[in-house]
């Protein structure tokens, strides 16, 4: 055997004997096999397989008249129509934080089926809100006439959006559905 000193290469002089061999083969057979039977049962481990109670449901977006929180904001909106390609939206926001808050025009969006995001043409659901209280506003889209599926898309961080896309970041909208 050769050791690598302070002063250098030493050569140590040390003879294994066969029943060395055989309780090093051991050990090194023991870890091996241990590891693969842990493998073998992290991979079986199943996950827990719910036998009884009412089915478990997704969580279902919000829709028409339905009020969601997204930011420092509850939203509520009421009114969705279109005429060809005019689709507009009535909306409620209410500032829930503990101080005033200023809600941006353009938090939000139309997205449709195929995935596409639709800024607003205008938006009168913004100023700057004291806690608990309440606007009205409505929202305007101009969309092709062929876009099918349309949805609210909400995000009222729309300063930390305008950053995010700009990033190259995925921006986080609450969807509701419009029946559009």
């Amino acid at each position: 055997m050769v050791y690598l000193g302070r002063r250098g290469v030493v050569a140590l002089n040390i003879k294994l004997t066969k029943k060395d061999y055989v309780i090093y083969g051991g050990i090194i057979a023991f870890i091996l096999i241990a590891s693969i039977i842990g493998l073998i049962i992290d991979n079986n481990k199943s996950p827990s397989i719910r036998t009884s109670g009412p089915p478990i449901e997704a969580p279902k977006s919000p829709g028409l008249n339905d009020t969601f929180t997204d930011g420092k904001f509850a939203y509520t909106i009421t009114e969705a129509s279109r005429e060809g390609n005019t689709v507009t939206v009535k909306a409620r926001a209410k500032n829930i934080a503990s101080k005033a808050e200023t809600l941006y025009g353009g938090t939000m969006r139309l997205r449709d089926a195929s995935g596409n995001l639709y800024d607003k043409d205008r938006d009168s659901l913004n100023g700057t809100l004291n806690p608990g209280i309440e606007i009205d506003g409505v929202i305007t889209f101009e969309v092709p006439e062929d876009a099918r599926g349309l949805k609210a898309a909400v995000n009222t961080n729309s300063i930390e959006s305008a950053v995010g896309n700009k990033l190259g970041n995925d921006v986080k909208y609450t969807i509701v559905d419009i029946g559009l």
